[in-house]
């Protein structure tokens, strides 16, 4: 029975791990994508600036 539990206790341990690694995974993941999104704005602002600008003169 002791080798039952510590078995669960393992799996339960290996589970907790796993499910933590999953969220740090996902949530560098998404901070990112935030990133690369922010940073694509950033890009179509400035050429759409530039472009505003060489239309005008």
């Amino acid at each position: 029975m002791i080798a039952v539990k510590r078995a669960w206790k393992v799996c339960i341990e290996t589970q907790t791990k796993a499910a933590n690694i999953f969220w740090e995974a996902t949530t560098q993941a998404r901070e990112a994508h935030d990133e690369a999104v922010a940073q694509a704005m950033r890009i179509y602002e400035e050429v759409l600036a530039q472009a505003e600008k060489e239309a005008e003169g």
